[in-house]
């Protein structure tokens, strides 16, 4: 087959230096595999992607190959494909961009039994295969244009890089630092806020800058989907830092920037004292031209972001109450301003793409106004109140349009629904005045995954939500989550990358193959101990969507706790056993031990509180247990976000409902 290969670059360079790497390790040979790898969308035909067929493709017969296609127009810088011919060890991998050839070499390590099924070398089994037998030949388009993820949580430096490094890997293209510089989830690091047992380490704004600096390298040189900032924009076109949701005196607030913010209950001041949760004056042409300048900077200032997240004020209920803002509904006012900067950077020639959010008081559709250049703009659905007990589809199916009204808007008296039904009542309607490129934006594994104690049971709630996106008209998912999701596994982010990339996927089949991976012959007792937690430990009680008094989850914490005593000792033996074979079976084995010593006593508070016994009594327990997790945050810091499971499961257990 003849094929024109671009000149080499760093991201292909970086690709070779995988395929160079794990071709050794695969086969034990000091050349690895003869592979050549290509940037080149005309190799797959001039009709790529015009139809349901796969494109036609110059000297390659397509019965030869595994195929995975489908019909959406193909853009080479937004959407990937990539086409893998190798046989014997030797062959090529083409792809329509750089990141597409990276994935396709990690696809084809995949396809030679190869598995990543978390970040750092410790997530990693490579088996040994002769090179002969090193052979595929596949055509691959994901499903869905927008597979990414969103830092949240505490993170380090090491946490974010190595997430970047093992997402490509995993079937994910993109990745979103929130704000300028990401300092608040450096921040709870680093200072290791809520653990006194490790001491806090000096961080400033400088380091965050550098960390930045250094993981948008890394995202580049994997030819990933760069997204940016989101949050911040309000408070930083007034001269306040939007390093996190940190409070700020009222008597800080300079007379000519107090003019600017929302009169939110007859005052303007930061909303709940905290400038990020904080709405401009949207009808004060001084406060919506500092917000449109600030963002127009900021893109002349910064040529690499892809997507940038145009957001407001975060929180709810804090919209302005003046008169003059009163005329236009806030996603109205919204409109307006974006509208403005897309006007701008048109007129300076700049091509970056804007994320526009539908997020608490934007879910509701603007009455006046409308986008005037719906090419450059990507919508973000983001549902943060919805439930993650049960998922999009029903019996395989999306509720009906324009069957659940949405609920009415009130300024500044909204209460959000948690059902499935009426928050997708608002992607409906606005599905109606916007029909360009969307995404989910969901929060599966930032708190949900430190409720749901098995993992098991949110994996499959992600496989169906990212089956039912092609029904919802959304093109895939950005995950806004702890960077350290894979506590007591990582079952939960797998099947999210690789579903993402093919919704086909049955969830028993990724299931079965990670647990195969990550456990050896001992991923049977690893399934049944989790399936074991899925079934007893209620995520409806932990989510407070069953009454605090509850016979039926309180028996099943009960049996819980027992079920824990009885697996921990199995997984010990289980670990032992695995260490002289596969260390890094043995460590996925020893986090299952720690996460049975940490379940029983969970599940022995929560039966406990269940059954009525005051907070107060419960708080002993809590504390040791509490005090147990952080004397092991050294062990389990690659897997689990202590901040975030301690804070959460903390309020689970001291808090009324």
């Amino acid at each position: 087959m003849n094929v024109k290969q671009k000149p080499a670059t760093a991201e292909l360079d970086y690709a070779y230096a995988e395929l160079q790497r794990y071709g050794r390790r695969l086969t034990g040979e000091g050349d690895g595999l003869n592979i050549k790898l290509a940037v080149n969308p005309a190799a797959f035909g001039t009709g790529l992607g015009a139809g349901d067929e796969a494109p036609t493709i110059p000297d390659l017969d397509p019965a030869d190959f595994q195929i995975q296609w489908h019909s959406a127009p193909l853009n080479a810088y937004w959407d990937d494909a990539f086409l893998i011919d190798v046989q014997g060890g030797s062959g090529i991998i083409i792809g329509t961009n750089s990141r597409s050839v990276l994935q396709g070499v990690y696809r084809m390590f995949h396809e030679f039994g190869c598995r990543f099924y978390r970040p750092t070398p410790a997530g990693e089994y490579i088996p040994v295969r002769e090179k002969a037998a090193c052979s595929v030949r596949l055509l691959a388009r994901p499903d869905h244009r927008h597979r990414g993820i969103c830092i949240e949580g505490a993170a380090s430096l090491e946490h974010v890089l190595s997430i970047v490094e093992w997402a490509p890997k995993a079937g994910f293209n993109a990745y979103f630092l929130q704000f300028r510089d990401s300092f608040t989830f450096f921040e709870r690091w680093y200072k290791h806020e809520g653990n006194d047992t490790m001491p806090a380490e000096p961080f400033t704004r400088e380091h965050s800058l550098e960390f930045v600096a250094r993981i948008i390298a890394a995202i580049k040189l994997r030819g990933m989907i760069y997204h940016a900032v989101g949050h911040g924009w309000t408070c930083e076109s007034i001269g306040f830092p939007s390093i996190g949701w940190h409070k700020v005196q009222d008597s800080e607030i300079p007379e000519d920037k107090r003019i600017l913010l929302a009169e939110v209950g007859g005052k303007r001041t930061f909303f709940e004292g905290i400038p990020l949760n904080t709405q401009l004056c949207y009808s004060n042409p001084l406060a919506s031209q500092a917000m449109i300048d600030e963002i127009v900077r900021y893109v002349q200032a910064h040529r690499e972001v892809d997507v940038l997240h145009v957001w407001l004020g975060d929180n709810f209920n804090n919209f302005c109450e003046c008169e003059e803002c009163r005329r236009l509904s806030p996603p109205d006012h919204y409109m307006v301003m974006i509208n403005e900067v897309d006007r701008q950077l048109t007129a300076l020639g700049l091509e970056n793409r804007i994320a526009f959010l539908i997020y608490l008081e934007l879910l509701w559709t603007p009455e006046q106004v409308r986008m005037n250049n719906p090419d450059r703009f990507i919508m973000m659905y983001a549902p943060i109140h919805r439930t993650y007990t049960s998922t999009f589809l029903k019996e395989g199916k999306a509720p009906e349009r324009g069957k659940t009204p949405r609920i009415p808007f009130e300024l500044n008296k909204v209460d959000y629904p948690r059902d499935i039904e009426r928050n997708l009542a608002f992607l409906y309607e606005w599905q109606k005045v916007f029909a360009g490129d969307s995404f989910d934006f969901d929060y599966h594994l930032m708190w949900d995954v430190h409720r749901e104690y098995s993992g098991i049971r949110l994996a499959r709630v992600i496989s169906e939500d990212i089956k039912g996106l092609q029904q919802l008209g959304l093109g895939g998912l950005v995950s806004c989550q702890v960077q350290r999701a894979f506590f007591p596994n990582g079952l939960a982010m797998y099947t999210m990358g690789h579903t993402l990339f093919n919704r086909d996927l049955a969830f028993e089949r990724l299931a079965e193959e990670y647990f195969a991976a990550a456990y050896g012959e001992h991923a049977a007792l690893a399934w049944e101990y989790l399936e074991g937690i899925s079934r007893l430990m209620s995520h409806e009680y932990t989510r407070n969507e069953l009454p605090m008094l509850d016979k039926g989850a309180h028996d099943g914490f009960v049996q819980a706790a027992a079920w824990c005593e009885a697996y921990l000792p199995r997984l010990r033996e289980a670990a032992e056993a695995a260490a002289a074979v596969c260390p890094n079976r043995a460590e996925m084995l020893h986090i299952l031990a720690d996460s049975a010593t940490i379940n029983k006593s969970l599940a022995e508070l929560l039966s406990r509180k269940a059954a009525g016994t005051p907070k107060e009594q419960l708080l002993p327990q809590w504390r040791e247990l509490k005090s147990f997790i952080l004397m092991r945050e050294p062990q389990l810091a690659d897997v689990m976000d202590t901040f975030y499971f301690t804070m959460i499961n903390e309020g689970i257990i001291v808090n009324d409902w």
